[in-house]
This record gives C-alpha cells, structure tokens and sequence, in this order.
C-alpha cells in the first residue's frame, strides 16, 4: 500500500493491514474486525481506506448475524457502498462492493430467505476465495452421501 503524506493517513493504512492481518475463520477475528472498523472509521479523517473498512465492518457484522448493527452500518456509511473505486482506493475484496449492498437491500425489504442466500454466498467465498456453486443442496447431499460409501467400502475391506 502506499503511504500519502499524513499521519491520520498512515493510522488508517496501518489499521487497514491489520484487519486484513485477522484470521478468517473464527468469531473473535470478527468481532475484533468490526470493532476496528467502528473506531477507526468514527475517530479518523476518512481517506481511501474508509470505504474498504466500512464494508470490512459490514461484512463482519453480517458474518456475526448482527442485522442491526449491519444495518447501522449501511445507515451510517451509505455513501460508501454501491460506487465505483477511485484509482487511489484500496480495496482487495472487490466481492463486497457488490455483496453488501445486495444484502442491505433484501434485509431492507424483508426478505429474509434472500438476505440468508446471499449470506450463505459470502461465507462461500470467504472460505473458499471464489463464487458460489450453483449446485442444488440434494447434488451436495448425495455428493457426501456417495463419499461416506466409498470410505464405508474401504473400511469394510480392510
């Protein structure tokens, strides 16, 4: 990342790599992310890190199945979703940019079935880095199914 003149600014690319830093995987990362986000985007001049740390904290909000605080965080940031990048913008989870306000949306207007689909793609994507399958939960169901067979078959012959 490059630094720009400022302190305020190379505080906010420091805390940006340190929310990218968090493992993914466990509810103490996201808690500790989201409240990053929080303080850094309430105590700091916002710069180009501004909006990768909104959506970061959105995400971990919606990760954590927090909905009102997902939403106060669309509320509050709002002009930082659903824009394009400037040049100068970091933002490495370019997924988000469409994510997150895609989710808002539905939970906005009460579905949750979809608000739940999308939160099923996110978590899809932070596990796996790509998009989600389009694959019918039975073809999943039978997939494992199949696999269970084939190790029973194995331990049997043994």
């Amino acid at each position: 990342m490059r630094i720009t003149e400022g302190p305020s600014t190379r505080i906010a690319q420091a805390i940006t790599n340190y929310v990218l830093a968090w493992p993914r995987g466990t509810r103490q990362a996201l808690n500790c992310v989201a409240r990053t986000c929080h303080d850094a985007l309430a105590k700091l001049p916002h710069d180009h890190c501004a909006r990768f740390l909104a959506h970061k904290q959105a995400e971990a909000y919606a990760l954590l199945g927090e909905k009102e605080a997902f939403l106060n965080t669309w509320d509050t940031y709002r002009h930082y979703f659903g824009s394009n990048l400037s040049k100068q913008e970091f933002f490495p989870d370019t997924h988000l940019l469409a994510d997150i306000p895609a989710m808002a949306h539905t939970l906005r207007q009460g579905s949750s079935a979809q608000y739940r689909k999308l939160l099923r793609e996110l978590r899809w994507r932070r596990a796996t880095g790509g998009s989600y399958p389009d694959i019918p939960w039975w073809a999943i169901l039978l997939f494992l199914w199949g696999i269970l067979q084939l190790v029973r078959a194995v331990v049997d012959a043994q």
